[in-house]
């Protein structure tokens, strides 16, 4: 196998983890009706959290709509905060994504909003580093469509078969398969270091 040109990182669960059960997210789902717990299973499917991560409803409109649906009196910045309480630094992620940057170019393509990617920019500064980050609601698409694994290849610049994926969801390492790429199932930083070393971008 030919060590591959470019590495392209999920951020979820991936750079970043997730916690649902932090106290103002938490509290927000439950204002809406939904267990922390199920926010991805169920809460994530919902037309206006699709709408919002695919670019066709703005922040504000997103935080309108929601409070008409459920009847939600929540002040916007009050809203964002609790939105947003969901990050933190992904365990030895930073380490791996350094040397992986050292050897090639990096890119990230993520299932997003522009108030998480806001927040995942604070809480990991390096990811400014990334000059054409692949995010949902700018291509106006979600993984595993084939429309986001073209559009991260043109981003990072090379072809499709030159680029490695890393996501922690089997469906969209499938995904990135069938557009060509390598994909690499995230199971840990321990565990993608020595992956990516087999593959010589570490």
């Amino acid at each position: 196998m030919r060590t591959p040109k470019a590495a392209i990182f999920d951020l979820g669960r991936v750079l970043l983890a997730i916690d649902p059960a932090r106290p103002g997210f938490a509290e927000l789902m439950r204002s809406l009706g939904v267990k922390p717990e199920e926010a991805f299973s169920v809460h994530w499917k919902e037309p206006e959290v699709v709408a919002h991560m695919t670019g066709n409803l703005s922040p504000g409109d997103f935080h309108q709509a929601l409070c008409r649906k459920r009847r939600l009196d929540m002040p916007y910045p009050r809203f964002v905060a609790a939105w947003n309480d969901l990050f933190a630094p992904m365990p030895g992620m930073a380490e791996v994504f350094a040397a992986v940057r050292d050897r090639v170019p990096v890119g990230i393509l993520s299932d997003t909003d522009p108030l998480h990617w806001a927040r995942a920019l604070e809480v990991l500064p390096w990811l400014a580093t990334v000059s054409k980050p692949t995010l949902s609601f700018e291509t106006g698409f979600l993984k595993p469509a084939p429309e986001m694994y073209q559009a991260a290849a043109r981003n990072i610049g090379f072809a499709a078969h030159e680029c490695v994926f890393i996501d922690d969801l089997p469906v969209n390492v499938r995904g990135a398969e069938k557009a060509g790429m390598t994909g690499v199932v995230f199971a840990g930083a321990g565990d993608l270091e020595g992956r990516l070393r087999g593959l010589g971008l570490v």
